[in-house]
């Protein structure tokens, strides 16, 4: 039997009634997520509410204060603001957060002024720099006794009979130097790794060996006494108690040593008893500064302090109390690779007097005449005789002619009497000339070259201020420069310190820039000369590479780096959310440059505020949000009342047709009954 049509009827109207109940319950389950998004979106608001954003203080060309907001990028990298320095350190490792670039820089290059050269985009170091390491920093021995030293630092140690290392960290660009040093008995003793590059070792009983490697080139400065120093390989300056001309902390009596230097062309001098000098192979020089040796072997070459014959050459000499360091510089430059002075001046003997004549000197009497007794009375030059005449006999001429003399005459004048007119430049190194001919001299384009120190003083021992200096060459690491005080005296100044000592260049001798006339400060005419024209800010230049040069010091004394990911460097939120979740803390450079730990708390600089943009964003978005979820709410009650008013007629029809049916089965049971 089929369904009665009531029946079919019934049947759709409840499963209707079932869809449309199943309906309301998802809305009403929306209605409740509604709610819940509800819950959300106010929680975010107020969030915003509470959020707050970090700021430093910058200070304007007319003096004003203002604060701006501080992400990594405008907080911890370089800003010509006049902002303070900052940088972030990891809480737990200490190290200092760098964009990925520095790292990569950090990682290579040898030494803090190489950094800070490659980040500032600088050639030549600007004058007024600070260094990596200051005046001879102190540090300790590691655990084991060990010692690590760099440029500018010094450190005590207790030496014993188990040996240790001592390291010179890239003495000048290149590899790090080692020795071994031990001693019968415990001893102490000192070390101190010189800005020029040179090591000073103070101690008694001390056996110390050098690398046996040939590119080790030994610069030591030894005091003491009972002492044995083997410096194997290399081409090496030992100095027993004794820095010739420098008036400082090295000049001691040092006695019993006992010096092997072994291969290599070598160059020792002392100043002290019963020395033992062996030069080993190679070409060897020694100079006797005072005291008597009780052997010399293996040594080609030995000097005195006077004597010598007039022979027209260039030989040993030290400047002595006449103020001439730019004379004798200019001749150690013209006879660096021959050493013939005939070109610049002759001197012809009759019994104790000599009469030298400068052969360039066109402007008056260009001839003097001057004894023997005047020469050793004065005390002048010391050493080879030619020099010693030569530089006497100048200083009475450029008086007789009205000139003045050696210790106060210009480069210039200087030029005049020794090589003629239109044969000298003379540029500070605040000029573009300076960069452009220490350039043009590097290059191969001039051969002579001489430089000069500020009369301010400086923190590289054994740099002399005020001083002319011969360029005896130039790599990309170094500069060889020859002191007037003894031309077998050859400092080797880092390449990256150069120009933060000296202040001035004289260049002479070259075709290409020989004009016809004496150099002034308006430039080389030679167009074709130009080589790497500076024209930046010398100013913004020197805050940013000491900005370069403190934050190489923050990462060495932290022990490393840690990288803060480039989508990062710009967000305010990294920033405040890295600080206040505690995850690293604030570093600041002080008044003398040094780091401390600082917070926003206690730093007048710094301060932290509500964060008005974040919060004007999440209110907007508040409001918008929440007029979504009312619409989707009004929506959703309107469903559920269509739905509501199609199952209350629903149910009425079922109601109905329940009854009828009911009915129906009443009247059938009736009619049986």
């Amino acid at each position: 039997m089929g369904l009665s049509s009531s029946q079919a009827r019934l049947l759709s109207l409840t499963s209707r009634m079932h869809d449309i109940e199943y309906k309301a319950q998802k809305l009403e389950a929306q209605k409740l997520q509604m709610a819940n998004e509800s819950t959300h979106v106010y929680r975010e608001y107020e969030n915003a509410l509470n959020m707050t954003k970090i700021q430093y203080k910058t200070i304007g060309a007319d003096g004003s204060a203002e604060f701006l907001d501080a992400t990594f990028n405008s907080l911890c990298m370089f800003n010509n603001t006049g902002a303070g320095q900052y940088a972030l350190a990891d809480t737990d490792s200490g190290f200092i957060y760098v964009p990925q670039n520095i790292a990569d820089t950090f990682d290579n290059t040898a030494s803090g002024e190489d950094f800070a050269l490659k980040l500032s985009g600088l050639n030549t170091i600007p004058d007024g720099a600070i260094t990596t390491t200051g005046d001879l920093k102190p540090v300790d021995p590691d655990k084991n006794g060990n010692i690590s030293l760099n440029r500018g630092q010094k450190t005590n140690a207790k030496i014993g009979t188990t040996p240790i290392t001592l390291t010179l960290t890239n003495p000048l660009g290149g590899n790090n130097y080692t020795y071994t040093i031990s001693s019968a008995a415990d001893t102490n003793a000192s070390f101190e790794f010189l800005q020029n590059g040179r090591l000073v070792i103070k101690g008694d009983g001390l056996k110390i060996d050098a690398s046996t490697s040939s590119a080790q080139n030994d610069d030591i400065i030894l005091l003491g006494s009972n002492n044995t120093l083997n410096t194997n390989g290399g081409n090496d300056i030992v100095r027993l108690g004794v820095v010739l001309g420098f008036t400082g902390n090295y000049f001691t009596r040092s006695s019993n040593n006992t010096i092997n230097t072994g291969a290599g062309n070598d160059y020792i001098s002392s100043y002290g008893y019963n020395n033992i000098i062996d030069g080993g192979s190679g070409t060897d020089s020694y100079m006797r500064v005072a005291g008597v040796p009780t052997s010399i072997t293996g040594v080609e070459e030995t000097f005195s302090k006077t004597g010598g014959s007039i022979d027209g050459k260039d030989g040993w000499a030290t400047q002595g109390s006449l103020g001439d360091c730019r004379y004798l510089s200019l001749i150690n430059s013209l006879t660096l690779n021959n050493k013939s002075t005939a070109p610049y001046f002759s001197i012809t003997q009759s019994g104790d007097s000599y009469t030298v004549t400068f052969k360039n000197y066109t402007g008056g009497n260009n001839k003097i005449t001057v004894k023997q007794a005047d020469i050793d009375a004065a005390g002048y030059a010391q050493g080879d005789l030619d020099l010693r005449v030569s530089e006497y006999a100048l200083n009475q001429l450029m008086k007789q002619n009205g000139d003045g003399d050696l210790s106060n005459c210009t480069w210039n004048k200087l030029s005049e009497y020794v090589l003629g007119n239109s044969k000298m430049g003379v540029y500070g190194n605040s000029s573009t000339k300076f960069n452009e001919i220490w350039n043009a001299y590097k290059s191969g384009k001039i051969n002579n070259v001489l430089v000069s120190t500020s009369s301010t003083s400086n923190t590289a021992e054994g740099i002399v201020n005020n001083h002319a200096y011969t360029v005896k060459n130039a790599t990309s690491d170094y500069v060889e420069l020859i002191n007037p005080w003894d031309d077998k005296d050859v400092l080797k100044i880092p390449m990256s310190e150069f120009f933060k000592y000296f202040n001035n260049i004289a260049v002479f001798g070259s075709s290409e820039y020989n004009t016809g006339y004496i150099y002034t400060n308006g430039g080389i005419s030679n167009s074709s000369s130009v080589v790497n024209v500076y024209a930046g800010d010398p100013q913004t230049d020197l805050a940013k590479y000491n900005y370069y040069i403190r934050l190489y010091n923050a990462i060495i004394e932290a022990g490393g780096y840690t990288t803060v990911s480039d989508d990062m460097l710009n967000s305010t939120n990294w920033l405040s959310n890295m600080i206040n979740g505690g995850f690293v803390y604030i570093k600041a450079v002080d008044y003398q440059g040094e780091w401390y730990d600082t917070n926003v708390a206690t730093n007048t600089s710094l301060q932290e505020i509500s964060d008005e943009t974040a919060l004007k964003k999440a209110e907007a978005k508040y409001e918008a949000d929440m007029r979504k979820i009312d619409a989707k709410d009004k929506k959703y009650d309107t469903d559920l009342a269509a739905l509501e008013q199609e199952r209350n007629a629903i149910k009425t029809e079922i109601d109905t047709l329940q009854t009828v049916a009911k009915d129906n089965v009443d009247r059938t049971f009736k009619l049986f009954s």
